[in-house]
């Protein structure tokens, strides 16, 4: 399990590869996150400072959201 803070601070392509079910989330949220070059070192802190429509807090409830699911099956 991981906390909100380690999420906030781990780099998009790492919670990509590590849980590949964020992908619809990220995906139903219209991010350019899958295949940018930039997502080894952008955080998951850092997508709600570049896309102005992501509110952070949200946005992370639905990665754990979609995680945790993972998780329990």
């Amino acid at each position: 399990m991981v906390t909100d803070e380690q999420l906030i601070e781990m780099s998009v392509a790492d919670v990509m590869e590590r849980w590949p079910q964020v992908l619809l989330t990220i995906h139903r949220h219209r991010l350019a996150c899958c295949g940018c070059a930039m997502a080894n070192f952008c955080r998951i802190g850092d997508v709600a400072e570049t896309y102005e429509q992501i509110q952070l807090e949200p946005f992370v409830s639905e990665l754990q959201t979609a995680i945790q699911e993972e998780s329990r099956q």
